[in-house]
């Protein structure tokens, strides 16, 4: 836990108001709004405690991610995701409980913690009887300070970037939008056009693909590889991916996956066991994963395997994407099609 802090002034700097100042919120998802907020609490204090919590978690904004967001963008902050289980023994109400219980929480969370602010800093209108009511309980001075209440400096809400997330990524710091970013991913056994239409969708959307790691390791490998070779393709094709979603401005399209190197793990290596790692990092879902269908003629490049083993390839992704929650679509015919057929099932999921 951090170290408690009051509301000593000793060694104040004398372009400091205040020592100790509170930023509290849900920060679902952290965006260019809440930094513009967390920023003038920094300029005005000496110390700032950023309090994250929300009951229940909203969708991709765990508590994990949260504190990771903070910390990345506020790395001298004293940055706090309270954990569910610590929300439920302190009885922190739902988002939506009137004022009054959400003040008297917050009361119990700072008494928890050990903090005792001089200012709360926040850009909606409770600031000023949430700090009268924390200056009441806690016997001591604590400012009101209201940071653009109007969202005129930075016009955005957390809602509304959780209702449209693919338009509203430039809100979004590159911590955030790595993990926040919608992507799509293509599978396919060899010679299904999934490069080829890797491209297309990219170029329909307007964004760029993430490249195929794996297979520039296999050529510069002289095609041998070793499991260590295959969990250093997983590692870094995910890599590539938070990448692409850190500067992405729309869709991030992912000519291939983690998957695909643990299923060539079992495929060419099953005598080994397959890493730990690399199962994790296969685990990670899409917002839409596109299994491109395998009724176009099997092409002998030099490098590919034969045509039966593009069928079991085609089968084990397909036995795998059904056991999945995940949305994912099989698309077949033209390029042109199969882009039409994405595009229909991103406005679908949209």
């Amino acid at each position: 836990m951090a170290q408690a802090i009051g509301s000593a002034t000793k060694g104040l700097a004398v372009d400091k108001r205040f020592y100790l100042g509170l930023v509290v919120g849900k920060f679902s998802p952290l965006h260019l709004g809440h930094c513009f907020l967390i920023n003038a609490a920094i300029a005005q204090c000496e110390r700032v405690l950023v309090l994250s919590y929300s009951v229940p978690e909203l969708s991709r904004c765990d508590v994990v991610s949260r504190q990771r967001w903070l910390d990345a963008c506020f790395p001298k902050c004293i940055n706090v995701a309270v954990p569910s289980a610590l929300l439920a023994s302190l009885g922190v109400p739902t988002n939506s409980a009137p004022d009054d219980k959400q003040q008297a929480a917050l009361l119990r969370l700072l008494a928890h913690y050990c903090y005792a602010p001089d200012a709360l800093f926040s850009s909606e209108a409770w600031v000023t009887p949430c700090a009268q009511r924390m200056s009441t309980e806690l016997g001591k001075p604590v400012a009101a300070v209201s940071v653009d209440l109007y969202r005129v400096s930075v016009p955005i809400s957390a809602s509304a970037i959780r209702n449209d997330v693919v338009n509203q990524l430039l809100y979004l710091a590159p911590a955030v939008r790595a993990d926040f970013a919608p992507r799509i991913a293509l599978l396919g056994g060899e010679s299904t056009g999934k490069s080829t239409l890797a491209a297309a969708l990219a170029a329909e959307l307007g964004v760029s693909v993430v490249r195929e790691f794996g297979r520039e390791y296999w050529i510069a490998k002289n095609g041998v590889l070793t499991s260590v070779d295959m969990s250093f393709i997983a590692l870094r094709q995910s890599r590539l991916e938070r990448l692409a979603a850190a500067r992405a401005t729309g869709y991030v399209v992912c000519d291939t996956t983690p998957l695909t190197t643990l299923m060539y793990h079992r495929w060419t290596l099953p005598n080994d066991e397959v890493p730990t790692s690399m199962l994790a990092l296969a685990t990670k879902t899409y917002d839409l994963t596109v299994l491109c269908g395998d009724e176009i003629a099997h092409e002998q490049d030099g490098t590919r395997d034969s045509a039966a083993f593009r069928a079991r390839q085609q089968a084990d992704y397909k036995l795998h994407l059904v056991q999945t929650s995940a949305p994912w679509i099989e698309v077949q015919g033209s390029v042109a099609q199969r882009v039409a057929q994405v595009v229909q099932s991103l406005k679908a999921l949209n």
